[in-house]
């Protein structure tokens, strides 16, 4: 049986917080950073503390000027371990009470009062990442480009690096003519995908700032099925009340690299319903140049071993009853006699058939949870979750901090894979 667990925190973090020329880093009370293959860019969310009426009338605060954050590692013989920096650009900001508020008054009983603070709750993204991942771009080319080749030529563009993850499984195809009607680069990344297929398998970007002063900010793009058989960035162990091992997964904990869950695993299982959507017979009709047309099938069943994110064990788990159903798709037109375009929709698809939940809250580092793609390794000692065990990646994370006397971070890793049950 699977327990929760509270540890003591021998680590935690320190927050330099500055919004135009001036520094709010004690009027931040929590710190929230979510990560995810689902968006192109991170997301924040941010507590402060705040006198309504400075606010108001500093012009800058709600919009005009970024947010700058630095976050310190710090063990707890006070030495700094980590060093990351954020430019962020507010989107949203709720309080009820402002629209309450007396108006300002001048009378004897308001001089000399201590002024109320309210709470803000700011919603933020990082700013650089952002600006050039919605930036608009626009090309016509006949020059037969690989899919890489105008990934690369649209970056250069916008000012982005481009970091094509999995160099081996990438389509090296020449397409003859390409146009990308004016749209935004987040959109042109799943035009060119949904076009001609940019891996043969489940692909997905994201788009990072690495240096805040420099604004270099790198556009990701992976084949998840390809970073499942990477090594791992981090173990998880989760524990069984009755083990005899725990004081000894407790101190392979103390690496950095390796955590335990401290509540109880959740997962979903939706290989039925990927079934009933997609069908077991998947018919596509294309439109070659020099063909009236083509029919390219697909098996669900073999397209999850082919192109799935599989670890160890491909047998999927679906239910007999839906194994008649074919569908056709006839809107595509195919990329002459290319397949890598079906390869990656149906990766996609199938990629997150086996979705966990997983909590962590011991000596937490932001740039684990940064990790998106990346291969992480569940060792489960649980009678209940035997077979579920083994590599996952990672598609999202939620990162929070919440400050009292001293700051405490939890955190969320959400885990995908295709198949449910590992070799385990």
């Amino acid at each position: 049986m699977a327990t929760e667990v509270n540890y003591k925190t021998t680590r935690t973090y320190h927050f330099d917080v500055e919004i135009g020329d001036k520094n709010y880093t004690s009027e931040m009370t929590r710190f929230r950073m979510v990560t995810s293959l689902a968006t192109s860019w991170q997301v924040f969310y941010l507590d402060l503390k705040l006198d309504p009426f400075d606010t108001i009338l500093d012009g800058g605060f709600l919009g005009q000027n970024p947010i700058k954050i630095k976050a310190f590692f710090i063990t707890e013989d006070e030495i700094q371990q980590e060093y990351i920096s954020f430019e962020l650009m507010i989107i949203g900001g709720l309080n009820s009470k402002l629209t309450n508020k007396k108006s300002i008054g001048t009378s004897e009983d308001e001089k000399g009062a201590q002024p109320e603070t309210i709470l803000f709750n700011l919603i933020a993204v990082e700013r650089d990442a952002f600006k050039k991942m919605t930036t608009m771009v626009n090309t016509v080319t006949d020059e037969g480009l690989t899919v890489e080749e105008i990934l690369d030529k649209l970056c250069k563009e916008v000012g982005l690096t481009l970091d094509t993850m999995d160099s081996t499984s990438i389509n090296k195809n020449k397409i003859p003519q390409v146009v990308i009607p004016p749209t935004t680069m987040q959109n042109a990344i799943y035009h060119i995908d949904e076009s001609f297929g940019i891996y043969s398998g489940p692909t997905f970007a994201f788009c990072f700032t690495e240096d805040t002063e420099s604004q270099n900010s790198v556009l990701y793009v992976m084949n998840l099925a390809a970073q499942l058989k990477k090594t791992e960035v981090m173990t998880l162990y989760q524990q069984a009340t009755d083990s005899e091992e725990n004081d000894s997964l407790e101190q392979k904990t103390m690496d950095g690299d390796k955590f335990m869950v401290y509540k109880t695993i959740e997962s979903n299982y939706s290989g039925n319903t990927k079934l009933g959507v997609l069908s077991k017979n998947m018919n596509f009709i294309i439109k070659p140049k020099d063909k009236l047309f083509k029919l390219i099938e697909k098996d669900l069943v073999k397209m999850c071993s082919d192109v799935g994110v599989i670890y160890e064990n491909d047998q999927i788990e679906f239910d007999e009853n839906l194994s008649d159903r074919t569908r056709f798709f006839i809107d595509h037109p195919g990329n002459d006699d290319d397949e890598t375009f079906i390869d990656s929709f149906i990766g996609k698809e199938i990629a997150n058939m086996t979705m966990i939940k997983v909590k962590l809250a011991r000596n937490l580092k932001i740039e684990h949870f940064l990790e998106l793609g990346s291969s992480v390794k569940l060792e489960t000692k649980t009678a209940e979750y035997q077979g579920v065990g083994g590599r996952y990646v990672i598609f999202s994370t939620d990162m929070q901090f919440v400050r009292n006397k001293e700051w405490s971070v939890t955190g969320t890793l959400n885990l995908i894979r295709t198949n449910k049950f590992s070799g385990q």
